[in-house]
């Protein structure tokens, strides 16, 4: 595997796991696993699984009580 590849399919898995344990926005997660912008994650979703991260997130979200609260406390 290409160093670019190996970089890309280790970004998409850190984001993933993102997606499905947390409350955090696309664009934080783009911004946090290195993609830049929102539009870059949604591209590489698209391209490399066939889906948005929002449709990601609703298809393999964790449960209630599993997910990390990305919000300050009020």
């Amino acid at each position: 595997m290409k160093k670019a590849q190996w970089l890309l399919h280790n970004r998409l898995a850190e984001a993933r796991g993102m997606l499905e344990s947390s409350d955090l926005t696309v664009a934080r997660i783009a911004t946090a696993c290195g993609f830049g912008t929102p539009v870059a994650l949604r591209k590489h979703f698209h391209v490399h699984l066939g889906l948005s991260p929002l449709a990601y997130r609703r298809a393999h979200r964790a449960p209630e009580s599993a997910r990390t609260d990305s919000r300050p406390p009020s």
